[in-house]
C-alpha cells in the first residue's frame, strides 16, 4: 500500500490498538523501489519504518 503525508497508520504488529496511531510526515522511495515512511507519534517523536511494516487505520 502506498502511504501519503497525513495518513494515520499503526505498526502491523500492533494493528489491534488504533489509539496508538502514528501520522505519516514523509514518504521516501529508494532506488530499488522500497518505500520508507517517516511517522510521528503524539509526543512529536519521529521514526522511519518500512511501508510493509505499517497498516492504515
Amino acid at each position: 500500500m502506498a502511504f501519503t503525508v497525513g495518513d494515520k497508520v499503526v505498526p502491523r504488529i500492533a494493528s489491534e490498538s488504533a489509539e496508538q496511531a502514528l501520522e505519516v510526515v514523509a514518504v521516501h522511495t529508494d532506488e530499488s523501489g522500497r518505500q520508507t515512511v517517516t511517522v510521528r507519534d503524539e509526543a512529536g517523536n519521529t521514526s522511519d519504518l518500512l511501508a510493509g511494516e505499517l497498516v492504515a487505520v
